[in-house]
């Protein structure tokens, strides 16, 4: 972390000093970042039925695109992805570069399962 906190600051970069957890899974803490919402607002702004799909979210990315940035979203692990599992996850690729589908295929290709991984 020393070397991290270090990078960071050579950078300019924001250091998140006071950032929390509000909730004990990863879900609701990446959305309360990624969104601004809890996960009562969240549900009822981003799920009130099963017709609306997360891809209607309020997330950050969309402010940044619509100011002419490229923006990205990767996780570690491609099956139990923050917003696949339990959901159904993104209909159409919610950032310019998207890991997901990358991370499929490798995994598809390898031959490996997610306890292999």
């Amino acid at each position: 972390m020393p070397q991290t906190k270090i990078f960071l600051e050579q950078h300019n970069w924001t250091w998140l000093e006071g950032y929390n957890k509000i909730a004990d899974n990863t879900f609701p803490n990446l959305m309360a970042v990624l969104t601004g919402m809890n996960v009562t607002q969240v549900t009822s702004t981003c799920f009130p039925s099963n017709a609306k799909k997360i891809d209607d979210c309020p997330f950050i990315w969309k402010n940044y695109s619509q100011r002419g940035y490229l923006t990205a979203y990767f996780e570690d692990e491609a099956e139990l992805g923050t917003f696949n599992y339990a959901k159904y996850g993104f209909l159409n690729a919610p950032t310019d570069y998207y890991g997901r589908p990358l991370m499929i295929a490798g995994v598809k290709l390898l031959n490996i399962t997610v306890s292999q991984a």
